[in-house]
């Protein structure tokens, strides 16, 4: 039961995780994207920021496993589709509360979280 609670927390604070790197990259970022939106070079920007939000998504799952081991936990295949569930579903309600110019750089933001979290698992497994 106690473990089942762990992987519960877990996967709780990892939308918190991962929005704390997000923003820690986007400061690392800053000048780039700065620069990018005075040039109007919006698809270089929406690559940047994918970039940025699968950084996060790699490290949020490469921390979460970090912290399960201390706990003498692994992360098994059911917390990660859970995890890509979460993420998903986080997605597309940013996806669906977006305008239409704006669309195409939630769906390259869901599927730069979705690809960090099965390389940072893949990575894990290796």
């Amino acid at each position: 039961m106690i473990n089942f609670l762990l992987y519960i927390l877990a996967l709780f604070l990892a939308p918190f995780v991962a929005g704390f790197l997000n923003f820690i990259f986007l400061i690392v970022f800053a000048r780039v994207i700065d620069l990018l939106k005075r040039k109007n070079k919006e698809k270089i920007l929406n690559i940047v920021l994918s970039i940025e939000s699968f950084c996060a998504a790699f490290l949020t799952i490469i921390f979460l496993d970090r912290l399960l081991n201390t706990f003498k936990l692994n992360i098994n295949w059911f917390f990660v589709i859970a995890l890509i569930v979460l993420f998903l579903i986080n997605g597309i309600t940013r996806i669906r509360k977006t305008t239409n110019q704006d669309r195409l750089f939630e769906i390259y933001e869901t599927i730069a979280d979705i690809v960090g979290i099965l390389l940072g698992f893949l990575i894990i497994l290796i």
